[in-house]
């Protein structure tokens, strides 16, 4: 069942619309806090643009050139999305650095690229009615990531999805696992797959400095893709359910050892390997901070 968004939004006057393709061209306002309308002059709000989001961008704190001055731009902190939404623009959000909050009640068919890679004060993201498809670099360099929840599963994850972020723990539910989808978290100790795995690249594992367990949950070695990872960690633990067979636990080991994740076939081990589902978050708590 579709959950709707429960929030005020911001008057339509702080948006550009375009009514024939049903997309906010520009956010126009200077509220912090944005609660993006279902409808514009009664016309359903379908899409957002890539620049529609621009004066919430900072480049100052960016690593590109730009004539933009401190305080040039409006801090946005929080967006929540309504649930008429059917697309947002690759990047839309890039670059928004105090953007710390996302509340996402659309049923987006993909996020597109990008869509918050390098917003570097991003901590909370919610999918409340979920997601298809999260995209190359949704969350590339969002450096202060804590918290990604997404209801049910997902197709795909792609690449560099989760590169670059902080943290430690990370439990994916997905069909297909893209080449470098966690490259370069560095503070990555353990990541627990779910079963349902339909392709997995073991080029996902790469530049993971400090991984110390990988679960998965039930998963066939055929859909496993042993691209090269060189990691070499004699340290990890590759952890699958008890009721493996001698023959799969065999097969996971050559992939493992072929895509150069491990050192040792011995380092598969058989255990418990289930996690509890993650119940969504409490929203009325995270937005209580913004007074929402």
């Amino acid at each position: 069942m579709l959950v709707k968004m429960p929030y005020e939004p911001l008057p339509e006057d702080n948006f550009e619309f375009d009514e024939e393709s049903r997309t906010i061209t520009a956010y126009v306002g200077t509220a912090v806090d944005v609660i993006i309308p279902r409808t514009i002059g009664g016309v359903p709000v379908e899409n957002i643009s890539y620049n529609a989001f621009e004066n919430t961008r900072d480049y100052v704190h960016s690593d590109m050139e730009t004539n933009q001055k401190e305080g040039d731009w409006v801090p946005m902190r929080c967006v929540i999305l309504p649930e008429t939404l059917k697309s947002i623009e690759d990047s839309a959000f890039t670059n928004c650095h105090d953007l710390e909050t996302v509340i996402c009640y659309a049923p987006l068919e993909t996020t597109n690229n990008g869509l918050f890679s390098e917003c570097q004060g991003l901590k909370k993201v919610v999918f409340v009615n979920g997601v298809l498809h999260m995209d190359n670099y949704l969350f590339n360099f969002c450096k202060n990531l804590e918290t990604v929840w997404c209801k049910n599963q997902v197709d795909r994850i792609g690449i560099q999805t989760f590169g670059v972020t902080p943290m430690e723990r990370l439990c994916v539910n997905a069909k297909n696992i893209d080449i470098s989808a966690f490259a370069g978290m560095e503070s990555l100790k353990e990541i627990h797959i779910r079963g349902g795995v339909e392709h997995m690249s073991l080029g996902a594992f790469a530049m993971l400095p400090s991984i110390e367990t990988i679960c998965l949950e039930g998963i066939d070695p055929d859909v496993m893709e042993d691209d090269w990872a060189n990691l070499g960690n004699s340290n990890l633990t590759i952890l699958v359910p008890e009721d493996t067979s001698d023959e799969q636990l065999e097969a996971i080991g050559r992939k493992f050892l072929s895509s150069m994740i491990i050192t040792d076939g011995a380092q598969v081990k058989r255990g418990t390997c289930s996690m509890p589902e993650d119940p969504m978050p409490d929203i009325a708590e995270m937005l209580s901070a913004y007074g929402i």
